[in-house]
């Protein structure tokens, strides 16, 4: 197995700390308790804290950006798509329409 490019590693960890510090967690975390918006598991099910928030987006993000082949990933409201500039975005989705949802 070969490793990463340590300067390659550097530039994604920057992509990553850089979409964290400019995404507004504490808004999403006022809308999931507005809408009693709930992560369960086997031992719970409440709304996540702005660290579990933030530890679920840097997982994704971390995920999307390791794997040049994956183009998107998401989970508990968060998406991170990679674009066809390379970009990456990350969201958090309330509400979602497409054309595959009215296409046979």
């Amino acid at each position: 197995m070969s490793q990463r490019n340590p300067q390659k590693q550097l530039q994604d960890a920057m992509i990553v700390e850089t979409l964290l510090a400019h995404f507004d967690f504490y808004k999403v975390h006022q809308v999931m308790h507005i809408l009693d918006w709930a992560w369960g598991n086997a031992h719970e099910n409440q709304s996540p804290t702005l660290t579990q928030l933030q530890d679920e987006a840097r997982r994704l993000l971390e995920s999307v950006i390791a794997s040049p082949r994956l183009y998107s990933k998401s989970c508990g409201g968060f998406c991170v798509a990679r674009g066809g500039d390379g970009h990456i975005t990350l969201s958090f989705v309330l509400e979602e329409c497409s054309t595959s949802d009215f296409v046979d």
